[in-house]
């Protein structure tokens, strides 16, 4: 009687292969402790932490567009209109209550976000126009539209200290520490709070990626947007409207974005119609870097999460180590590449390992028929 022959891999990939951005970041990290004196302090990763936070809400929604099979080239330009719209109605709206002021002017700049990634959808969907060409042209249409809002930056600080709450807020921050002097809470405005050393921005980014993560594995949306990015055709017959769920995908994504810039602006103080210019690279880099397919049908927002961390940390590292901006252009142009081809090479790897066990399971054969 002969045996059955097993093979390996039948259980699915494994958490190290779904997840290697995590294990390559844990042994940057290692590195960088070890050779760079800057990366032993805690208030170093605290700011990498902070500055991916910002980005990486802006990769949640970019994941969704790329696993369904699209992406947004806009989002840079997005991010600028949001903020030149913010300061220029955030001390008009209620000049007598600056803090009602700054919550409806976030509430506006949400809805704002949401407006433009819809009509980036509709764009896309209604008047089949390539997600590359119609983000690219509304890329131009949002960045002028910032540019005649207010064409020089806006610090909020000039707006008046009572202001200064969404961004720096006061230097004498309320602090509550414990006994042994580690920092629970250090509230200094909403661009610079932090709760157990970490900023507030992480906690926000963090929120959002749990809501992200049971909107594309819990909902029937999430299961429409894996459908669509599998096999349009596919989806269609099996009941989805790929239309609406694309206008919802990118409209979803506009709201991402929109916090993104609430998050930029608070951070910087102020707002500029020009920054941050290739945003959209950076972001999109993060999903692809975090194993998201460029063909669609296939993402985690977890490891996109890791994917800004890593990217983050190399921009941290680079500085750090003295290389000039414009070696970091290179190396975030050499990330790009390696990113578009982690696809292909996962093809030509499971393609070896399909051809590896065949070979495998078929001297096991012999050797058992001889």
């Amino acid at each position: 009687m002969q045996k059955s022959v097993k093979t390996k891999g039948n259980g699915g990939p494994g958490f190290l292969s779904e997840h290697a951005i995590v294990l390559a970041l844990l042994i940057f990290w290692g590195v960088l402790i070890l050779t760079n004196p800057a990366f032993q302090q805690f208030s170093n990763f605290s700011a990498i932490i902070k500055e991916a936070s910002m980005y990486a809400v802006c990769a949640i929604g970019m994941t969704f567009a790329i696993i369904s099979g699209d992406m947004d080239l806009s989002v840079a330009s997005q991010i600028a209109l949001s903020s030149v719209v913010f300061t220029a109605i955030v001390n008009k709206i209620t000049p007598q209550s600056p803090g009602l002021g700054i919550v409806l002017s976030c509430l506006i700049i949400l809805a704002l976000g949401t407006l433009m990634g819809l009509v980036n959808g509709l764009l896309i969907a209604r008047l089949k126009i390539p997600a590359f060409i119609a983000t690219l042209a509304m890329q131009n249409v949002y960045r002028g539209l910032a540019q005649l809002v207010n064409d020089s930056p806006v610090a909020i600080a000039t707006m008046g200290k009572d202001y200064l709450v969404f961004s720096t807020g006061s230097r004498d921050g309320l602090r509550i520490v414990t006994e042994g002097g580690f920092e629970l809470i250090s509230v200094r405005g909403f661009g610079f709070t932090r709760i157990l050393g970490l900023p507030l921005f992480f906690y926000i980014m963090l929120a959002l990626a749990v809501i992200g993560t049971i909107i594309l594995r819990k909902t029937k949306l999430g299961r429409d947007i894996l459908a669509i990015g599998n096999s349009r055709p596919a989806a269609r017959i099996a009941g989805v409207n790929n239309s609406r769920t694309q206008v919802k995908i990118f409209a979803l994504l506009g709201f991402f974005t929109a916090v993104t810039a609430l998050m930029l602006t608070a951070n910087q103080g102020s707002s500029n119609y020009g920054v941050p210019d290739g945003t959209e690279f950076t972001v999109i880099s993060a999903a692809v870097l975090g194993g998201t397919a460029l063909v669609g049908g296939k993402g985690s927002i977890f490891n996109t999460i890791i994917a800004m961390l890593f990217i983050t940390t190399i921009s941290t590292a680079m500085t750090s180590f003295g290389v000039s901006n414009n070696l970091y252009g290179i190396f975030r142009g050499v990330i790009l590449v390696v990113a578009f081809s982690l696809n292909t090479f996962s093809v030509w790897f499971n393609v070896f390992k399909v051809k590896h066990d065949a070979r495998k399971a078929e001297k096991v054969r012999k050797k058992e028929a001889a």
